[in-house]
Order: C-alpha cells, then sequence, then structure tokens
C-alpha cells in the first residue's frame, strides 16, 4: 500500500545519510585507528551500517505512528466540535489536566 511505499522510501533516503555521515565520523583518522587499535569490535564499518538500518526503520514507524495519530485525533475532535464545542473544550482540558497530574505525580 501507499503508507508501505512511503514509509519505505523515508526509511532508504534516512538510512543513507546517517550511513554516510556515521561512516564519514569513522574514517576520521583518529577514529579509526582506535578502533582498530581496541578491536572491540569486529568489522565495525558493516556493523555500522546494519545498526544505522535499525535505527532508521525504528524511527520511520515512529514518526509514522505519531503521523496517524495525530490526523485521528483531528479528525475525532472536528467531529466532536461539530457536536459541542464546549463538549470539545472540557475534553482537552480534562485531557490537559489529566497529563500534568499524571507528570506531578
Amino acid at each position: 500500500s501507499s503508507d508501505l511505499f512511503a514509509t519505505g522510501g523515508l526509511a532508504i533516503v534516512w538510512r543513507q545519510a546517517l550511513t554516510e555521515g556515521l561512516l564519514d565520523a569513522y574514517f576520521f583518522p583518529r577514529a579509526i585507528y582506535w578502533l582498530r587499535r581496541e578491536s572491540a569490535v569486529p568489522d565495525p564499518d558493516s556493523r555500522i551500517a546494519v545498526e544505522a538500518g535499525h535505527f532508521t526503520e525504528a524511527l520511520v514507524l515512529m514518526v509514522r505512528d505519531i503521523f496517524e495519530n495525530v490526523l485521528k485525533l483531528g479528525g475525532f475532535l472536528g467531529v466532536v466540535y461539530s457536536i459541542s464545542p464546549l463538549l470539545c473544550a472540557a475534553m482537552a482540558g480534562y485531557a490537559v489536566l489529566g497529563a500534568l497530574a499524571t507528570v506531578q505525580l
């Protein structure tokens, strides 16, 4: 579907940019010599690419979920507001108070 296509494309672009940035930092002369001398991580450049891929996949899914939930909330608030603006304001106030009470406790 279109959401899989969009998230897949976004993940590819972000993974490429992140991998390039991390590999540029890795191939900075002092960093590469230190990592090779320590030899705690076998094949660090391959590991960087794999971990960047995992990170970007998780990040893209999180961004997609946030965007999807914001759209759902906007639609829900629009329906409630069309029914009763006062009810919409009361619900928003209740949510804000509940969030503040949760953070403070």
